[in-house]
């Protein structure tokens, strides 16, 4: 899905732009796709982790 749509993306301007551009913005565009998956993940995880820890350290009140 993420991948299909930044092909489109790219099809759509490359047709403006010299073939250095072309390629430094598909680089680009994979490397925001790959650091935006990695950043929710990441959230996720620390979240877990965080949580996991008050819960081992603190006893749980009720």
């Amino acid at each position: 899905m993420f991948g299909r749509e930044a092909r489109q993306a790219g099809a759509a301007e490359q047709g403006k732009q010299p073939s250095r551009g072309r390629h430094i913005q598909l680089i680009s565009r994979l490397i925001m796709i790959w650091v935006t998956l990695i950043g929710s993940y990441h959230k996720m995880l620390t979240r877990l982790a965080m949580v996991w820890v008050q819960r081992t350290q603190k006893p749980v009140e009720t």
